[in-house]
C-alpha cells in the first residue's frame, strides 16, 4: 500500500513521531531530465521527480510514501473534496496536545 503526499519529510515526521512507524529505506530521487520515461511509465509530467520512503508499522505492515515534484506545480494543499489523484495531506504540527482544562465543545 502507498500514499502520494505533498511533503514527504513532513509525512515521515508525522508517522514516525506520532504513530511510531520506523523508516525502512528511502528511494533516491528518480527523474528523466531529457526523455519521456516518467510519462510513459508513471503517467506524470516528463520532467517530474519522485522520491519516496518505506515505513514499517509494527512487525510486518509496510507503507510506501511518495512525493512528486513537477515544474510549475501548485504548492498549496488541495482543498477538501478536490477530485483527482488521492493525496494524503498531513501536518504533524496540528497534532499538539490541548492545554489542561481546555474544553473543545462550542461555547
Amino acid at each position: 500500500m502507498g500514499f502520494v503526499v505533498p511533503d514527504l519529510d513532513e509525512a515521515v515526521l508525522f508517522f514516525v513521531e506520532v504513530l511510531g512507524a520506523k523508516e525502512v529505506f528511502r528511494i533516491a530521487p528518480i527523474s528523466d531530465p531529457h526523455g519521456e520515461s516518467m510519462t510513459r511509465k508513471v503517467g506524470v509530467h516528463p520532467r517530474a521527480t519522485v522520491r519516496g520512503v518505506m515505513l514499517r508499522f509494527g512487525p510486518a505492515a509496510n507503507v510506501e510514501f511518495l512525493q512528486y515534484d513537477v515544474p510549475g506545480q501548485a504548492t498549496a494543499p488541495p482543498k477538501a473534496l478536490t477530485s483527482g489523484r488521492p493525496v494524503l495531506p498531513c501536518s504533524w504540527r496540528i497534532w499538539t496536545p490541548r492545554p489542561s482544562g481546555c474544553d473543545p465543545s462550542p461555547g
